[in-house]
């Protein structure tokens, strides 16, 4: 029986084997060893970000992407559905931003994922990926970013403890939820797992860039 560190490796190697990237938490954490953080509240992979932006957007200048990311933090929405929505809007139609061309004033849409054209967007998956919260740090096992944004939290729990089910992981993948709106305020998809069962919430199934209407919580085996 596998232990929940073989299943954590064995969950990235199937990220892998589709063609995401890993990187460990640790790393990139703000006192890592390759920082991408500027602290532990900050949720969005930024230098990323403005990376695949920059590709997926070439026509549009540097500082009209910074306003876009801009956009993408400031959300604030009073109801965490409704900030989670507003980013679901952002994710599939673009950031309206304005721009000066010579003398003359533009507005476009910065497309956060290149729906038409995936080897455009980078796929990374990262593990133990620390989060503040506001009594103590969470830190879910596995969180899949697309171009820099958190979209999919997945939380695993031994398979061989008798002790835990699939709804103990549903919990505290809800705690890190609470104890950091901003972070759920990006999340398209969470995935709770333990042996061969798992609960499925969001938008979007991890490893598939799509557009799609608001999912529902429902078990499923692993696949």
């Amino acid at each position: 029986m596998m232990n929940e560190q073989q299943l954590e490796d064995l969950c990235i190697t199937w990220f892998q084997e589709t063609g995401w990237q890993f990187v460990r938490g640790s790393d990139i954490a703000p006192d890592g060893m390759r920082p991408e953080r500027a602290d532990y509240r900050q949720v969005i992979l930024r230098g990323r970000l403005l990376a695949a932006l920059a590709r997926i957007n070439p026509h549009i200048p540097a500082a009209a992407l910074e306003q876009a990311v801009h956009t993408l933090r400031s959300i604030s929405e009073p109801q965490a559905v409704l900030r989670n929505r507003s980013f679901h809007r952002l994710l599939l139609s673009g950031v309206s931003v304005e721009f000066s061309d010579g003398e003359e004033k533009k507005t476009d849409l910065v497309q956060l994922i290149d729906f038409a054209n995936p080897r455009t967007n980078e796929f990374l998956v990262i593990n133990q990926f620390t989060v503040a919260g506001t009594k103590q740090p969470r830190r879910p096992d596995l969180v899949a970013f697309v171009n820099g944004l958190p979209l999919a939290v997945i939380e695993l729990k031994n398979p061989a403890n008798v002790q835990t089910d699939v709804w103990d992981a549903f919990n505290l993948e809800n705690s890190v939820g609470r104890a950091r709106v901003c972070f759920f305020r990006l999340v398209r998809r969470g995935v709770t797992t333990r042996h061969s069962h798992s609960l499925q919430g969001g938008n979007n199934e991890a490893g598939r860039v799509e557009k799609g209407a608001i999912g529902c919580v429902a078990p499923s085996p692993i696949r």
